[in-house]
Protein backbone atom coordinates (compact mmCIF):
# COMPACT_ATOMS: atom_id res chain seq x y z
CA UNK A 1 0.00 0.00 0.00
CA UNK A 2 3.05 2.44 0.76
CA UNK A 3 4.57 2.07 -2.91
CA UNK A 4 0.78 1.98 -4.51
CA UNK A 5 0.47 5.55 -3.05
CA UNK A 6 3.65 6.93 -3.71
CA UNK A 7 3.62 5.90 -7.20
CA UNK A 8 -0.09 6.91 -7.96
CA UNK A 9 0.62 10.76 -6.60
CA UNK A 10 3.86 10.63 -8.26
CA UNK A 11 4.31 14.76 -8.46
CA UNK A 12 4.29 14.87 -4.42
CA UNK A 13 6.20 12.10 -4.23
CA UNK A 14 9.11 13.10 -6.37
CA UNK A 15 8.81 17.11 -4.69
CA UNK A 16 9.01 14.97 -1.15
CA UNK A 17 12.65 13.10 -3.21
CA UNK A 18 13.89 16.24 -4.12
CA UNK A 19 13.77 18.20 -0.77
CA UNK A 20 15.28 15.24 1.11
CA UNK A 21 17.87 14.51 -1.27
CA UNK A 22 19.16 18.32 -1.04
CA UNK A 23 19.22 17.85 2.81
CA UNK A 24 20.29 14.36 2.74
CA UNK A 25 23.42 15.23 0.35
CA UNK A 26 23.58 18.45 2.11
CA UNK A 27 24.12 16.41 5.72
CA UNK A 28 26.51 13.43 4.13
CA UNK A 29 29.01 15.81 2.94
CA UNK A 30 28.96 17.88 5.84
CA UNK A 31 29.51 14.33 7.75
CA UNK A 32 32.95 13.63 5.79
CA UNK A 33 34.32 16.84 6.25
CA UNK A 34 33.60 16.04 10.10
CA UNK A 35 35.03 12.98 10.03
CA UNK A 36 38.03 14.10 8.09
CA UNK A 37 38.50 16.42 10.84
CA UNK A 38 37.82 14.26 13.48
CA UNK A 39 40.01 11.35 12.60
CA UNK A 40 43.45 13.52 12.12
CA UNK A 41 46.06 11.61 13.26
CA UNK A 42 44.22 8.38 14.14
CA UNK A 43 46.36 6.16 12.18
CA UNK A 44 49.19 6.24 14.12
CA UNK A 45 49.19 2.98 16.55
CA UNK A 46 50.35 4.44 19.17
CA UNK A 47 49.03 7.95 18.89
CA UNK A 48 47.64 7.65 22.70
CA UNK A 49 51.13 7.52 23.78
CA UNK A 50 51.93 10.61 21.59
CA UNK A 51 52.37 14.11 22.88
CA UNK A 52 52.81 17.33 21.10
CA UNK A 53 54.83 19.77 23.22
CA UNK A 54 54.26 23.00 23.77
CA UNK A 55 55.23 26.29 26.06
CA UNK A 56 53.73 29.10 27.57
CA UNK A 57 55.73 32.35 28.45
CA UNK A 58 55.16 35.77 29.10
CA UNK A 59 56.68 39.07 28.14
CA UNK A 60 56.39 42.30 29.28
CA UNK A 61 53.11 43.13 28.45
CA UNK A 62 52.55 40.52 30.89
CA UNK A 63 50.21 38.15 28.64
CA UNK A 64 51.10 34.63 27.97
CA UNK A 65 51.90 33.79 24.47
CA UNK A 66 51.18 29.76 23.92
CA UNK A 67 52.89 27.92 20.86
CA UNK A 68 54.55 25.02 19.89
CA UNK A 69 58.46 26.57 19.40
CA UNK A 70 60.98 24.56 21.13
CA UNK A 71 64.60 24.88 22.19
CA UNK A 72 66.94 23.02 20.26
CA UNK A 73 68.37 20.95 23.95
CA UNK A 74 65.22 20.16 25.03
CA UNK A 75 63.93 17.13 23.45
CA UNK A 76 67.51 15.00 24.30
CA UNK A 77 67.71 16.52 27.50
CA UNK A 78 64.00 15.08 28.58
CA UNK A 79 64.47 12.18 27.10
CA UNK A 80 67.45 11.56 28.98
CA UNK A 81 66.39 12.91 32.54
CA UNK A 82 62.69 11.45 32.82
CA UNK A 83 62.44 7.57 32.34
CA UNK A 84 58.53 8.06 31.50
CA UNK A 85 59.76 9.27 28.29
CA UNK A 86 60.74 6.84 26.08
CA UNK A 87 61.47 8.97 22.58
CA UNK A 88 61.71 12.90 21.87
CA UNK A 89 61.40 13.80 18.15
CA UNK A 90 62.36 17.05 16.72
CA UNK A 91 60.89 18.30 13.59
CA UNK A 92 61.91 21.62 12.03
CA UNK A 93 59.01 23.58 10.31
CA UNK A 94 58.10 22.57 6.81
CA UNK A 95 60.66 23.56 4.50
CA UNK A 96 60.54 24.01 0.38
CA UNK A 97 63.51 22.71 -1.38
CA UNK A 98 64.58 22.39 -4.51
CA UNK A 99 64.95 18.42 -6.03
CA UNK A 100 67.10 17.74 -8.95
CA UNK A 101 67.30 14.26 -10.94
CA UNK A 102 68.45 14.84 -14.69
CA UNK A 103 66.38 17.33 -16.58
CA UNK A 104 63.71 17.13 -13.74
CA UNK A 105 63.71 19.54 -11.34
CA UNK A 106 61.10 20.83 -8.59
CA UNK A 107 60.64 22.65 -5.74
CA UNK A 108 59.50 19.85 -2.76
CA UNK A 109 57.66 19.78 0.66
CA UNK A 110 59.23 18.02 3.60
CA UNK A 111 61.33 18.83 7.28
CA UNK A 112 64.44 17.77 9.04
CA UNK A 113 63.19 15.32 11.76
CA UNK A 114 65.46 13.13 14.28
CA UNK A 115 66.39 9.30 13.84
CA UNK A 116 63.66 8.09 15.90
CA UNK A 117 60.78 9.95 13.67
CA UNK A 118 59.49 6.62 11.66
CA UNK A 119 59.90 4.51 14.86
CA UNK A 120 57.24 7.04 16.41
CA UNK A 121 55.03 7.90 13.88
CA UNK A 122 53.57 5.00 12.00
CA UNK A 123 54.09 6.52 8.36
CA UNK A 124 54.58 2.89 6.26
CA UNK A 125 57.71 2.65 4.61
CA UNK A 126 57.70 0.59 1.56
CA UNK A 127 61.55 0.20 1.83
CA UNK A 128 64.10 0.95 4.47
CA UNK A 129 64.99 0.10 7.84
CA UNK A 130 62.86 2.37 10.30
CA UNK A 131 65.49 2.44 12.75
CA UNK A 132 68.14 3.17 9.89
CA UNK A 133 67.02 5.38 7.06
CA UNK A 134 67.77 9.17 9.17
CA UNK A 135 70.91 7.66 10.57
CA UNK A 136 73.37 9.78 7.78
CA UNK A 137 73.26 13.19 7.07
CA UNK A 138 73.57 12.78 3.73
CA UNK A 139 70.05 10.25 3.36
CA UNK A 140 66.69 11.89 2.80
CA UNK A 141 63.51 9.33 2.59
CA UNK A 142 61.13 10.33 -0.02
CA UNK A 143 57.38 9.44 -0.22
CA UNK A 144 55.61 7.40 -3.19
CA UNK A 145 54.43 9.69 -5.30
CA UNK A 146 57.92 11.70 -4.81
CA UNK A 147 59.76 8.72 -6.27
CA UNK A 148 57.86 8.04 -9.15
CA UNK A 149 58.21 11.40 -9.92
CA UNK A 150 62.24 11.31 -10.03
CA UNK A 151 62.40 7.73 -10.83
CA UNK A 152 59.21 6.71 -12.70
CA UNK A 153 58.42 2.95 -11.44
CA UNK A 154 62.14 1.92 -10.60
CA UNK A 155 63.10 1.31 -7.25
CA UNK A 156 64.82 4.36 -6.38
CA UNK A 157 66.41 3.12 -2.50
CA UNK A 158 69.88 3.49 -3.05
CA UNK A 159 69.59 5.99 -5.48
CA UNK A 160 71.12 9.68 -5.30
CA UNK A 161 69.41 12.76 -5.86
CA UNK A 162 70.29 16.92 -5.75
CA UNK A 163 68.70 18.57 -2.98
CA UNK A 164 69.76 22.11 -3.44
CA UNK A 165 73.42 21.47 -3.10
CA UNK A 166 73.87 18.55 -1.68
CA UNK A 167 73.84 15.41 -3.11
CA UNK A 168 71.65 13.18 -1.00
CA UNK A 169 70.80 9.12 -0.88
CA UNK A 170 67.62 8.27 -1.00
CA UNK A 171 67.93 5.88 2.26
CA UNK A 172 64.39 5.10 2.32
CA UNK A 173 60.56 5.15 0.81
CA UNK A 174 57.34 5.68 2.57
CA UNK A 175 53.51 5.72 1.35
CA UNK A 176 51.69 8.94 0.82
CA UNK A 177 50.94 10.66 3.99
CA UNK A 178 47.02 9.78 4.45
CA UNK A 179 44.78 12.58 4.08
CA UNK A 180 43.68 12.84 7.94
CA UNK A 181 47.29 13.48 8.87
CA UNK A 182 48.30 17.19 10.50
CA UNK A 183 51.76 16.37 9.48
CA UNK A 184 52.11 16.85 5.09
CA UNK A 185 55.14 16.24 4.02
CA UNK A 186 57.27 14.51 0.98
CA UNK A 187 60.62 13.91 2.02
CA UNK A 188 61.97 13.80 5.59
CA UNK A 189 65.97 14.62 6.13
CA UNK A 190 68.11 13.53 8.91
CA UNK A 191 68.01 16.33 12.14
CA UNK A 192 72.12 15.85 12.16
CA UNK A 193 72.14 17.33 8.68
CA UNK A 194 69.84 20.57 10.16
CA UNK A 195 72.39 20.54 13.28
CA UNK A 196 75.44 20.55 11.46
CA UNK A 197 74.02 23.73 9.57
CA UNK A 198 73.11 25.41 12.28
CA UNK A 199 75.16 24.73 15.50
CA UNK A 200 75.29 27.94 16.80
CA UNK A 201 72.07 28.19 18.18
CA UNK A 202 70.77 24.63 18.20
CA UNK A 203 72.60 24.09 21.52
CA UNK A 204 70.82 27.33 23.34
CA UNK A 205 67.85 26.75 25.99
CA UNK A 206 66.69 30.78 24.37
CA UNK A 207 66.29 29.84 21.28
CA UNK A 208 62.70 28.40 20.02
CA UNK A 209 63.29 26.96 15.91
CA UNK A 210 61.90 23.72 16.63
CA UNK A 211 58.23 21.43 17.28
CA UNK A 212 59.23 18.76 19.93
CA UNK A 213 56.97 15.32 20.59
CA UNK A 214 57.43 12.74 22.56
CA UNK A 215 56.65 8.87 23.13
CA UNK A 216 55.60 8.36 26.91
CA UNK A 217 55.51 4.96 28.71
CA UNK A 218 51.84 3.75 28.39
CA UNK A 219 49.47 4.58 31.51
CA UNK A 220 52.19 7.65 32.63
CA UNK A 221 50.51 10.44 34.15
CA UNK A 222 50.79 13.68 31.89
CA UNK A 223 50.55 16.32 34.63
CA UNK A 224 53.61 14.49 36.19
CA UNK A 225 55.51 14.82 32.19
CA UNK A 226 54.45 18.39 32.46
CA UNK A 227 56.24 18.75 36.17
CA UNK A 228 59.18 17.02 35.04
CA UNK A 229 59.86 18.91 32.13
CA UNK A 230 59.48 21.83 33.25
CA UNK A 231 61.92 20.73 36.13
CA UNK A 232 64.83 19.94 33.69
CA UNK A 233 64.29 23.24 31.62
CA UNK A 234 64.81 25.15 35.09
CA UNK A 235 67.65 23.61 35.82
CA UNK A 236 69.50 24.01 32.41
CA UNK A 237 68.24 27.60 31.62
CA UNK A 238 68.56 30.24 34.24
CA UNK A 239 66.50 32.77 32.44
CA UNK A 240 63.79 30.75 32.56
CA UNK A 241 61.97 32.49 35.45
CA UNK A 242 62.40 35.63 34.06
CA UNK A 243 60.20 34.86 31.41
CA UNK A 244 57.55 32.56 33.25
CA UNK A 245 58.33 29.80 31.06
CA UNK A 246 56.16 26.67 31.27
CA UNK A 247 56.17 23.70 29.05
CA UNK A 248 53.20 21.31 29.03
CA UNK A 249 51.89 18.36 26.48
CA UNK A 250 49.10 17.83 24.45
CA UNK A 251 47.92 14.43 23.48
CA UNK A 252 48.44 14.16 19.53
CA UNK A 253 44.65 13.40 18.42
CA UNK A 254 44.46 17.03 19.90
CA UNK A 255 46.53 18.70 18.21
CA UNK A 256 44.64 19.56 15.36
CA UNK A 257 41.01 20.36 16.62
CA UNK A 258 42.82 22.24 19.74
CA UNK A 259 45.40 24.78 18.70
CA UNK A 260 43.83 27.90 19.97
CA UNK A 261 45.60 29.00 23.33
CA UNK A 262 43.83 32.66 23.01
CA UNK A 263 41.81 32.24 26.05
CA UNK A 264 44.46 29.81 28.31
CA UNK A 265 45.96 26.52 28.67
CA UNK A 266 42.70 25.31 30.27
CA UNK A 267 40.11 26.60 27.61
CA UNK A 268 41.90 25.50 23.94
CA UNK A 269 39.74 25.96 21.02
CA UNK A 270 40.50 26.06 17.18
CA UNK A 271 38.78 23.65 14.71
CA UNK A 272 36.78 21.93 17.42
CA UNK A 273 34.42 25.50 17.22
CA UNK A 274 33.82 24.87 13.38
CA UNK A 275 33.06 21.41 14.00
CA UNK A 276 30.98 21.70 16.13
CA UNK A 277 28.91 24.30 13.77
CA UNK A 278 28.92 22.26 11.06
CA UNK A 279 27.36 19.28 12.92
CA UNK A 280 24.42 21.64 13.86
CA UNK A 281 24.37 22.55 9.94
CA UNK A 282 23.73 19.23 9.24
CA UNK A 283 21.42 18.30 11.81
CA UNK A 284 19.10 21.81 10.31
CA UNK A 285 19.46 20.60 6.86
CA UNK A 286 18.17 17.01 7.79
CA UNK A 287 15.40 18.71 10.35
CA UNK A 288 14.76 21.16 7.30
CA UNK A 289 14.33 18.18 5.11
CA UNK A 290 11.80 16.63 7.30
CA UNK A 291 9.71 19.52 7.68
CA UNK A 292 9.11 19.91 4.65
CA UNK A 293 8.04 16.32 3.75
CA UNK A 294 5.71 16.72 6.96
CA UNK A 295 4.48 20.03 5.33
CA UNK A 296 3.95 17.89 2.10
CA UNK A 297 1.86 15.08 3.64
CA UNK A 298 -0.13 16.93 5.58
CA UNK A 299 -1.23 18.70 2.26
CA UNK A 300 -2.39 15.87 0.88
CA UNK A 301 -4.98 15.25 4.20
CA UNK A 302 -7.90 15.82 2.12
CA UNK A 303 -7.03 12.64 0.23
CA UNK A 304 -5.65 10.51 3.02
CA UNK A 305 -8.79 11.44 5.36
CA UNK A 306 -11.22 9.75 2.95
CA UNK A 307 -8.67 6.27 2.77
CA UNK A 308 -8.21 6.27 6.25
CA UNK A 309 -11.87 6.65 7.13
CA UNK A 310 -12.99 3.53 4.99
CA UNK A 311 -9.48 1.38 6.46
CA UNK A 312 -10.68 2.14 9.61
CA UNK A 313 -14.31 1.33 9.07
CA UNK A 314 -13.21 -1.91 7.49
CA UNK A 315 -11.40 -2.45 10.60
CA UNK A 316 -7.82 -0.79 10.32
CA UNK A 317 -6.42 0.31 13.54
CA UNK A 318 -4.36 3.39 14.52
CA UNK A 319 -1.71 1.12 14.87
CA UNK A 320 -1.61 -0.41 11.37
CA UNK A 321 -2.22 3.22 9.96
CA UNK A 322 0.97 4.34 11.67
CA UNK A 323 2.83 1.88 10.20
CA UNK A 324 2.00 2.18 6.97
CA UNK A 325 2.66 6.11 7.04
CA UNK A 326 6.06 5.39 9.07
CA UNK A 327 7.07 2.47 6.48
CA UNK A 328 6.06 5.41 3.67
CA UNK A 329 8.59 7.94 5.12
CA UNK A 330 11.21 4.91 5.39
CA UNK A 331 10.98 4.30 2.20
CA UNK A 332 11.08 7.29 0.64
CA UNK A 333 14.28 8.23 2.76
CA UNK A 334 15.98 5.52 2.07
CA UNK A 335 15.47 6.01 -1.77
CA UNK A 336 16.93 9.73 -1.22
CA UNK A 337 19.71 8.36 0.48
CA UNK A 338 20.83 6.11 -2.21
CA UNK A 339 20.26 8.50 -4.66
CA UNK A 340 22.04 11.30 -2.09
CA UNK A 341 25.03 8.97 -1.96
CA UNK A 342 25.65 8.85 -6.09
CA UNK A 343 24.80 12.97 -5.94
CA UNK A 344 27.25 13.44 -2.79
CA UNK A 345 29.59 10.62 -4.47
CA UNK A 346 29.82 13.03 -8.16
CA UNK A 347 30.00 16.51 -5.56
CA UNK A 348 33.05 15.21 -3.47
CA UNK A 349 35.79 16.14 -6.28
CA UNK A 350 34.25 19.47 -6.09
CA UNK A 351 34.08 20.15 -2.71
CA UNK A 352 37.51 18.77 -2.05
CA UNK A 353 39.20 21.38 -4.20
CA UNK A 354 37.30 24.12 -2.98
CA UNK A 355 38.32 23.25 1.02
CA UNK A 356 41.44 22.06 -0.14
CA UNK A 357 41.25 18.61 1.68
CA UNK A 358 40.92 14.66 0.75
CA UNK A 359 37.68 14.09 1.80
CA UNK A 360 36.72 10.05 0.93
CA UNK A 361 33.48 7.81 2.11
CA UNK A 362 36.20 5.63 3.77
CA UNK A 363 34.50 7.07 7.19
CA UNK A 364 36.87 5.86 10.61
CA UNK A 365 35.19 7.47 13.50
CA UNK A 366 32.79 4.72 14.78
CA UNK A 367 30.24 7.05 15.47
CA UNK A 368 30.19 9.18 12.80
CA UNK A 369 29.39 5.86 10.36
CA UNK A 370 26.92 4.81 12.98
CA UNK A 371 24.93 8.73 12.09
CA UNK A 372 25.78 8.41 8.47
CA UNK A 373 24.37 5.08 7.73
CA UNK A 374 21.32 6.20 10.37
CA UNK A 375 20.13 8.91 8.72
CA UNK A 376 17.56 7.36 6.13
CA UNK A 377 16.12 5.19 9.17
CA UNK A 378 16.21 8.17 11.79
CA UNK A 379 15.10 10.78 8.95
CA UNK A 380 12.24 8.21 7.88
CA UNK A 381 11.14 8.21 11.67
CA UNK A 382 11.37 11.86 12.20
CA UNK A 383 9.00 12.84 8.87
CA UNK A 384 6.74 10.09 9.04
CA UNK A 385 5.93 10.47 12.78
CA UNK A 386 3.86 13.56 12.68
CA UNK A 387 2.00 12.20 9.54
CA UNK A 388 1.38 9.41 11.56
CA UNK A 389 -0.04 10.10 14.63
CA UNK A 390 -2.24 13.19 13.07
CA UNK A 391 -3.94 11.25 9.77
CA UNK A 392 -4.47 8.09 12.15
CA UNK A 393 -6.62 10.49 14.15
CA UNK A 394 -8.89 10.40 11.51
CA UNK A 395 -12.76 9.90 12.93
CA UNK A 396 -14.13 7.40 10.69
CA UNK A 397 -17.49 9.26 9.87
CA UNK A 398 -14.29 11.92 7.56
CA UNK A 399 -15.13 9.19 5.51
CA UNK A 400 -18.72 10.32 4.66
CA UNK A 401 -17.50 13.88 3.74
CA UNK A 402 -17.92 15.91 6.60
CA UNK A 403 -14.09 15.93 6.70
CA UNK A 404 -13.24 17.62 9.92
CA UNK A 405 -8.79 18.56 9.92
CA UNK A 406 -7.19 17.53 13.11
CA UNK A 407 -4.65 20.01 13.18
CA UNK A 408 -6.82 22.56 12.16
CA UNK A 409 -7.17 25.94 14.33
CA UNK A 410 -6.07 29.36 15.02
CA UNK A 411 -2.63 28.15 13.99
CA UNK A 412 -2.22 24.94 11.97
CA UNK A 413 1.09 22.61 11.87
CA UNK A 414 2.03 23.43 8.74
CA UNK A 415 1.88 27.47 9.28
CA UNK A 416 3.96 26.52 12.19
CA UNK A 417 6.65 24.23 10.49
CA UNK A 418 7.04 27.09 7.58
CA UNK A 419 7.44 29.38 10.38
CA UNK A 420 10.26 27.35 11.99
CA UNK A 421 12.24 26.63 8.94
CA UNK A 422 12.22 30.59 7.54
CA UNK A 423 13.47 31.02 11.16
CA UNK A 424 16.27 28.69 10.52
Amino acid sequence: MAIRFLVRYRASSILNLIGLITGMTGAMIILLWVDHNVSMDSFHTRSANIYKLLKSMEFESNKAVIGPPMPGPLGPAIKEEIPEIQEAVRLTWTNRLIFSEGQKNSYEMGFYADSSFFRVFSFELVSGDPAAVLNSPDYVVVSEKLSGKYFGRSPSQGKTIMIGNDLCTISGVFRNVPANSSLAFDFVRPFSKYYKLNRSFMDRWDNSDLMTYILVVPGSNPGNIDKKINEVTYAHYGDAGKYKLRFFTQPLRKTFLYSDFSSGIQKPTGKIVQVRIMILVAFFLILLACMNYVNMSTALATIRFREIGMKTIFGAGRGRLKLQFILESILICVAAFLLSYVLSSLLLPVFNRILQVKMTYAITSPLIKFIFFSIPLLTGLLAGLIPAITLSAVEPLSATGNLVHPVSGKISLRHFLISIQFIV
